[in-house]
């Protein structure tokens, strides 16, 4: 289990924190810590897949950031957009879109030797982490 995160609300939650380093090709090279996610892929511009080590059959929720290695664009780090419908609890598949820091160009890629961020919350159980009305 990769750093777990502390008990709330939902009775069995995972919070996995890990960075992945790209190269100019797109590709993710390292990530921090070893062992973090299984494989990344870059399907297209801005576009890329993670594939985690365990699957997990619902993600609560997530967020990450790229950590520009040029200290030049370090007011303007691109945003990272998760949507709960991008993960696929059969495959452990996540899907992530890379935008601008002002979110108004869509496809943006991972430049070298950046990195990307990810704090990712998932239940472990399917059952402890249904979905409520608000009345």
């Amino acid at each position: 289990m990769l750093y777990p995160g502390p008990q709330t609300n939902c009775m069995d939650t995972v919070t996995l924190r890990f960075r992945l380093q790209y190269t100019s090709a797109g590709a993710a090279d390292f990530q921090l810590p070893e062992g973090a996610i299984d494989s990344n892929t870059r399907t297209s511009a801005g576009l890329y897949t993670l594939t985690l080590n365990e699957k997990y059959p619902v993600l609560i929720g997530g967020f990450g950031h790229v950590m520009t290695a040029d200290t030049v664009n370090a007011g303007g780090d691109a945003l990272v957009r998760i949507a709960p419908a991008d993960y696929v609890a059969a495959t452990g598949v996540l899907t992530y879109r890379v935008t601008s820091a002002d979110g108004s160009t869509d496809a943006e890629d991972v430049a070298n030797n950046d990195w990307i961020y990810f704090e990712l919350t998932f239940a472990r159980r399917s059952g402890q982490a249904p979905v409520g009305v608000i009345a």
